[in-house]
């Protein structure tokens, strides 16, 4: 679904934007009245806070909603990025999601090679929600003002919502998200453990020098072969240092245009799996505690 549409979709008055990079007058020109023709009356946008500062400052005489029509708020969850693109967006029967490597900016939302899915979620669909219980709780304590904090309160108190957090769930979450003690790494090897792969295509909008997850991948699930797409100017990875790594890997350089998507498609013996989202291939982004940077 293109972005647009999701945030015209009727019936949600709620609406919640994870972003790591914010274009306030992109978003008060498009998104916000698209938001506001899909019934959004109340919009709380949590941002990364270096990223969310710097686009004020730099913005700030072209803003005529903020506070107003809507709420941003800079994380304040740890001293590493605040990276992950997600909205969710609440009504009074059910919620929708948006996730991807899309930020709340003009190159996000079209402008950038991105990829993203979006889902209903709530009573009357296969995903009923109960995740996002624990997603609001940590979104309320990243947030760092009052008003933004009393929003999220009323969206666990929307009746489906509030249902949820009394019910007993094994439902398992389609999203991970990195927190306190718990990485991406860590959180992927307890859900696929015991599972073995041997080839590993990436797609990633940049890298750290040394290909530290695909050392991970190796060591975790066995992976021996890897094919890693991106933009040449976008990736940092030392041909010295890829040498040194116990998998083969294989570069494809992407030229048209520039390549944001995260995408990590596993292969094995045990069958295929994937992960896609907001996480590039990295060990800022999958290996190191958020609180510790």
């Amino acid at each position: 679904m293109n972005p647009r549409d999701f945030t015209r979709e009727p019936g949600y008055d709620l609406t919640i934007a994870l972003t790591y990079s914010f274009d306030p007058v992109f978003f008060e020109n498009v998104v916000l009245h698209d938001l506001r023709i899909g019934g959004s009356g109340s919009i709380v946008i949590v941002g990364d806070p270096h990223e969310v500062d710097s686009a004020i400052t730099n913005s700030q005489l072209a803003l005529e909603h903020l506070g107003r029509r809507y709420m941003l708020s800079p994380a304040t969850h740890s001293n590493g990025a605040f990276h992950p693109k997600l909205m969710l967006r609440l009504g009074r029967e059910d919620g929708q999601v948006l996730l991807g490597s899309g930020n709340l900016t003009s190159g996000g939302w079209g402008g950038n090679r991105e990829l993203g899915s979006f889902w209903k979620i709530g009573p009357a669909h296969d995903d009923q929600g109960h995740w996002i219980i624990s997603l609001l709780g940590h979104i309320e304590s990243w947030c760092s003002g009052e008003r933004e904090r009393e929003a999220i309160t009323r969206a666990k108190l929307i009746p489906w919502v509030e249902n949820l957090i009394s019910e007993e769930s094994d439902e398992q979450t389609p999203v991970l998200y990195s927190h306190s003690g718990s990485t991406l790494a860590q959180q992927l090897a307890a859900r696929w453990s015991g599972r073995r792969f041997t080839k590993l295509f990436v797609a990633t909008g940049s890298s750290d020098d040394r290909g530290a997850m695909l050392r991970w991948a190796h060591d975790t699930f066995g992976v021996t072969q890897v094919v890693l797409a991106g933009t040449p100017s976008s990736l940092s990875l030392e041909p010295k240092r890829l040498e040194k790594l116990p998998c083969d890997v294989r570069i494809k350089g992407f030229e048209e245009g520039l390549l944001h998507a995260k995408f990590y498609w596993f292969d094995g013996p045990d069958g295929p799996a994937a992960v896609f989202g907001s996480a590039n291939c990295s060990a800022a982004a999958w290996l190191l505690d958020p609180d510790n940077g």
